[in-house]
This record gives structure tokens, sequence and C-alpha cells, in this order.
């Protein structure tokens, strides 16, 4: 079988799709197919509106022949990726990765609504045309994948029909190697985006650092607040134990987590957080909220506080700093949960989807 794999990122990119494209590839490829990946990063060096043509003529050209088609996006690589496979009659199997619409209108207007909040108005004519948009890539798939259950519950309320809803949570290849981490070093990995939380998380550390002088926290990830978080470090006085490392490969990340102790995802909502698994897998103490798709992860497996609770934040990271008994306990329990999420259990789901 041709399969086609249309993607917004891939390697040495970060990032659900990025990480999704290897595994497929891998997966298909080693059973006998024949894999082309058609990735919007190529298109990244011409002009914007240029680059979706570019993206658009490519995916048109790569379609011609295949027997399957996989898109991981919805909107700023999908939309010219459907636009080609409907002019050439070709059905596709979308894989859904976030909430476009609701992380633009967050970043722009820094109103951190959720995302059942922001469907149930009307956000504006750019925010609902977003919407649409993403309305779009759904109604005209022939199959669509989703990462958790609270992913499938939210497409139900965009009006998806559930007879073509798949639920397949990301994967991770098992075992990784754990080494003996930094006393007192925390990491956040992410986007630096409005929905992760992350000027809590700033605040939270330096109620920590006042209890714990040997504290070192890392942001790895880059993105649209990178500029005001550095200032508020610095603001706070907390730029010499608080570093910004960008975005790294997926290798020099899993590595600079295996060596932290404490793991902090403050997030609005995820639909499935591939880093919060792996901090599992690492056996890292973890910092977590409960938001959209991590309730579904976060059940004995790591701290659980309120969004952008400071107070809960900073608390918690102490308790595991202090408290070694349980946070053994709450380490060893999530990496055994995470087995469930292995590469060998989730990658032949995806082989049921081939005929769909």
């Amino acid at each position: 079988m041709k399969i086609l794999i249309i993607t917004p990122l891939s390697p040495p990119q970060t990032g659900g799709p990025a990480t999704v494209t290897v595994l497929l590839s891998e997966f298909f490829g080693g059973l006998g197919h024949t894999i082309q990946v058609v990735s919007f990063k190529d298109c990244l060096q011409y002009p914007f509106l240029v680059r979706h043509f570019v993206f658009f003529l490519k995916v048109f050209s790569a379609a011609k022949g295949k027997d399957k088609v996989y898109l991981l996006d919805t909107v700023s690589a999908g939309l010219p990726a459907i636009c080609a496979l409907r002019l050439r009659s070709m059905p596709y199997t979308l894989r859904v990765p976030g909430d476009y619409a609701w992380e633009t209108y967050v970043s722009r207007t820094e109103n951190n609504v959720g995302s059942d909040e922001f469907w149930s108005r009307s956000q504006g004519l750019l925010y609902e045309a977003l919407k649409l948009l993403q309305k779009f890539a759904i109604d005209h798939a022939s199959g669509v994948i989703v990462q958790s259950q609270f992913q499938k519950q939210l497409l139900q309320k965009w009006g998806a029909s559930p007879s073509k809803l798949y639920v397949i949570p990301n994967a991770i290849s098992l075992p990784f190697s754990v080494v003996k981490p930094k006393p007192y070093s925390v990491i956040v990995v992410g986007r630096l985006h409005p929905i992760k939380g992350l000027e809590a998380v700033i605040r939270a550390m330096v109620r920590v650092s006042i209890r714990f002088p040997e504290l070192r926290v890392a942001f790895y990830g880059d993105g649209p607040q990178l500029s005001e978080l550095k200032d508020l470090a610095y603001t706070l006085g907390a730029s010499e134990y608080i570093s910004f490392k960008g975005s790294k490969s997926h290798e020099e990340t899993l590595q600079a987590m295996a060596e932290s102790e404490v793991y902090i995802l403050n997030t609005k909502q995820e639909m499935f957080s591939n880093t919060l698994l792996e901090s599992f897998a690492l056996g890292m103490k973890v910092v977590a909220t409960n938001g959209g798709g991590n309730a579904e992860m976060v059940d004995g497996n790591a701290i659980v506080v309120p969004f952008n609770d400071e107070a809960a934040i900073a608390d918690a990271v102490i308790q595991l700093f202090t408290d070694h008994k349980f946070a053994a306990e709450l380490a060893a329990h999530a990496k055994e949960s995470v087995k469930k999420y292995s590469t060998e259990n989730i990658l032949p789901v995806w082989k049921q989807t081939l005929e769909k």
C-alpha cells in the first residue's frame, strides 16, 4: 500500500505531529508499505500565503496514486492540503492535533477561557472563521482520530459524527533509560503560550527558591511569550536560577527531562500531553493540572493542582522535594501506569485505520 502522511511539523522540529510522523513512517514502513511524507516545514522559507500555495502543489503532486492519506493538521497546513486532496477526489484520515481556533484566540486576546466556553459563544469574525475551517476539515474526513475521550466529546459538541471518531492516544517507545536527576531541579517543556500558564510557574518558583536556594528551573520550548517570560523572571530577581533553553531536539529534551527532578505542566487544557507521558516513563516527580485530556492520565501519577494556582504549584514542588517516600511512590506508580501507552500497544490500533 502506498501511504501519504501530510504533516505541519517534522524532525528536527518538535511537537505532536512531528512525533506521530516518525512513529507512523517507521511502523507502516516496517509492515512493507511505501511511505511518503509531505511536511509544511519545507515551505516555511516562502512568504505567507505563498508557502500555503506551494504546499498545496506539493500535496496535489504527492497524492497521485496513493492508497491511503493521513492528514495531521486542520487549518494552517490542513486547509491547502484538503483543497489539494479534494481536487484529486482523494479521501483522507484526519488526526486532530488540538484546537487551533481556541489557541489562536487565547494567544491574541490573553483571555484564558476554556475551549468549551470559547465554542459556546460567538467570538468575532476571525475566530468564527477558524471554527468553520476546523469543522470543514473534520466533516470532510473519512475518519477522524483523536487523542483522548475528552477530545472525542469536544468534537462531538462541534457536530462531528461519533461513528467516524476513533480514540488513539499518543504512543511512547519504552523502556526509557533513567538517570539520577540533579537535586532541586525543575523542568517545564512546551510551547511558550498563555494556555501553558508559565507566568504562574515562574511566580511559584520564586516561592520555592525561598525554601530551596539551590533551586534550578529550565524552560524548554519557544513561542510568543518568550520575551515576556524572560522579563518577568528578571523583574522578580529569578534570572539567576531560571533559564530559557529554547527549542531543542526531542532527544536533547528527553535527556534534560531525565536529568531533572520535577516536571511541571500548568496548562489550561491539553488534548493529550505526550510530554506528560514521557515524564511518567522517565520516573519523574510530576505536578500537573487535570485540564482536558490530562484528567485521563494524572490520577495517582502526579500532584494535581488548579490551573495558575501559584501557591498550590509551589507547595506541590516543595512536597516532592521533601517527602521522599511519597514522591518515590508517586513516580513508581506513574512509570507502571504509562506502559499501556507503549508503541507495542498503540501502533497496532493505527494499523486498523488503514481500512477506514
